[in-house]
């Protein structure tokens, strides 16, 4: 029924863009403007109804044209829809997320969402054995602090974390400039654009191996990239990067240089060809 009334409200467009799978239904149901489809993740990651999985399926089949913001996206529909996918990518905003010169040493940063795809119960655990080998590193997070507690006492750990909320994107610049190293630990993204936006701030990056930041992220060259939910190799790689800091110095010079390349202009270009596709 929300489809329904969804592509009724749809008004009179020469573009008409679905980044979900329901609006993609309603997309094509409103017969409105160029169809198009933007997809941002494998959404049957976030559907658990075996009939919904279909439904998210099906929407690959649509007659819309699609494109997608990663090259592990573009495989995976090509495959599902049998239909040749545009990769547009992602970028990060380059006038905000560049260094600050306010690097902190010792300073582990992290955005913790209170969901568990995001890596939320493995960041905890890793924050808690890199405080017990670390004694005076000084922990931080931007998120959800309920979340946080309740995983904490889940574990029964105890140990000082900072906790920053509802900052700004230029806050979030100086959030990511002033740390030592930041972590994200995602199970999965369609892109992941945090660590983009911390690399442009010149901050060396533990990521882990969650699809979508295969386009950017190049293990010892540019960040260390760890298997997905492996809190050794979170710890490890983090403490790699605080001890050494020659080498934390060159991962944050490749990481300048690669956020540089992700220009939301580049995004806008391979948009506005497909638009103007016939």
């Amino acid at each position: 029924d929300r489809i329904y009334i969804l592509a009724r409200s749809i008004p009179d467009c020469d573009i008409n863009i679905a980044t979900y799978y329901p609006t993609a239904f309603a997309v094509y149901k409103s017969n409105k403007g160029k169809m198009f489809y933007c997809i941002q993740h494998d959404e049957t990651f976030f559907v658990h109804d075996p009939a919904e999985k279909k439904n998210v399926k099906k929407s690959y089949q649509l007659p819309l044209r699609p494109f997608v913001v990663s090259y592990w996206l573009k495989d995976l529909i090509e495959k599902e829809s049998g239909q040749k996918i545009t990769y547009v990518g992602s970028a990060s905003n380059q006038e905000i997320f560049f260094p600050q010169n306010n690097k902190q040493e010792r300073t582990v940063s992290a955005i913790l969402r209170g969901i568990s795809w995001k890596g939320d119960e493995e960041l905890i655990k890793a924050y808690s054995q890199i405080s017990q080998k670390f004694k005076d590193v000084r922990l931080r997070i931007v998120g959800n602090e309920q979340s946080a507690r309740q995983l904490m006492k889940k574990n029964n750990f105890d140990f000082k974390i900072e906790f920053f909320m509802n900052l700004s994107n230029p806050e979030l610049a100086e959030f990511y400039s002033s740390s030592t190293v930041f972590l994200f630990v995602s199970h999965i993204e369609g892109f992941g654009v945090p660590p983009l936006e911390a690399m442009g701030c010149g901050t060396a990056c533990v990521i882990t191996d969650c699809m979508g930041t295969r386009d950017y992220a190049i293990n010892n060259k540019n960040s260390l990239v760890v298997p997905i939910k492996d809190v050794d190799k979170i710890t490890d790689a983090t403490l790699k990067l605080l001890l050494k800091k020659d080498f934390r110095k060159k991962i944050e010079i490749n990481a300048i240089k690669t956020a540089k390349n992700w220009r939301w202009k580049n995004v806008v270009i391979r948009m506005e060809k497909i638009f103007n596709e016939k």
